[in-house]
């Protein structure tokens, strides 16, 4: 395990278990779990990962903008996806992965209220 609390094999295990539940969706399923793995111990964690997910700025911007921030969220979603176009593979997934974060939390908002 790493100091950041990543283990591989429990990610492993993860990825097993998702394939047995969803057999016929496992690239899908190994997509979205790689985008939360970002949002957990890459990129996401090293910029913002302070505390508990509701306290993180990819939830209170949203919160301080209002009624506009449901927009903030998506916003930030398509130009991650516009960017990854002009990227060479492996960097176009971590920004695509990016993009998933932002709208898996603009479904999190939806649900939330």
């Amino acid at each position: 395990m790493r100091d950041d609390g990543y283990d591989d094999y429990d990610m492993q295990h993860l990825y097993n278990v998702i394939d047995d539940v969803f057999p016929h969706s496992v690239e899908l399923s190994r997509s979205v779990i790689g985008a939360i793995e970002q949002h957990a111990y890459g990129k996401g964690r090293e910029r913002h990962g302070i505390g508990e997910f509701a306290d993180q700025p990819i939830n209170r911007i949203p919160d301080m903008l209002g009624s506009v921030g449901q927009g903030f969220l998506l916003g930030q979603a398509i130009k991650k996806i516009q960017e990854s176009s002009r990227m060479g593979d492996e960097e176009a997934i971590r920004e695509l992965e990016g993009a998933i974060v932002y709208l898996g939390t603009a479904i999190h908002r939806i649900r939330r209220v």
